[in-house]
């Protein structure tokens, strides 16, 4: 998740990791999830700037 940031990929900060219990706590960022693009998607068909925002950020990812 610090090298999505660095590449300028909106992703939520790591507050804290707890191996006990095998779960991470991290921010909360507000908006529309990934999840619920592809279900309107599914839904609805394409939903194209909110699926273009999801590729573009890929596509960063992929090049990083």
């Amino acid at each position: 998740m610090t090298r999505a940031i660095k590449l300028r990929v909106c992703s939520p900060l790591l507050y804290a990791v707890d191996p006990l219990f095998h779960s991470l706590t991290l921010e909360y960022i507000e908006g529309v999830s990934v999840e619920d693009v592809f279900l309107e998607f599914r839904a609805n068909g394409a939903v194209e700037e909110r699926s273009a925002q999801i590729w573009e950020a890929i596509a960063k990812l992929h090049d990083g």
